[in-house]
């Protein structure tokens, strides 16, 4: 039953955003990014290549078309806030072991479909106009999640907000 009187306030909205955030599937408990992260930064510092590719095997889970967040366009357990986070760890744990020689191609792409789809997940979610601590948090894991794209030109800004500019092979850099 609805707490709201006089309609849907959700109304107008894509269906996938009218579920509640319980009622959506998600890939992973929001807890694994963390752990991710440490296991990457374990990586660097030993270069055992079982440490990275414990991470790949988690970003492959993260980023698979048909089970994973492109699948279901919710990586984490928590609302939007810990979304923000959950990408945050991923791109810097994705970031950390990008040189250890562990992902195909096919994972590559995947991972970068990824993250670029929680670019614009997140951008609609900006869009709504509330502006606060929550969506910073969600700001700061699209902005990681930019950074570690193997095309990215920079990062500048554009009427105050921070933009992730991307090279596009053959074109000029531009926002994506």
């Amino acid at each position: 039953e609805s707490r709201f009187k006089g309609g849907d306030p959700t109304a107008g909205q894509p269906d996938e955003e009218r579920l509640s955030q319980r009622q959506q599937p998600f890939v992973f408990s929001t807890k694994v990014p963390g752990r991710a992260f440490d296991t990457a930064v374990a990586w660097q510092l030993s270069r055992d290549r079982k440490l990275a590719e414990k991470v790949a095997v988690y970003l492959r889970r993260l980023s698979d078309p048909k089970t994973g967040y492109l699948a279901t366009r919710r990586g984490g357990n928590g609302a939007e806030v810990q979304e923000g986070g959950f990408f945050a760890k991923t791109a810097k744990a994705y970031d950390l072991i990008k040189d250890a020689g562990v992902f195909a191609e096919d994972d590559e792409r995947n991972i970068e479909k990824m993250f670029r789809l929680y670019e614009q997940v997140l951008e609609n979610h900006l869009r709504r106009g509330n502006m606060g601590n929550w969506q910073v948090s969600e700001a700061s894991g699209g902005l990681l999640a930019a950074l570690v794209g193997a095309d990215l030109a920079g990062v500048g800004t554009d009427r105050g907000e921070i933009r992730a500019v991307r090279r596009v092979p053959g074109q000029e850099a531009g926002v994506q």
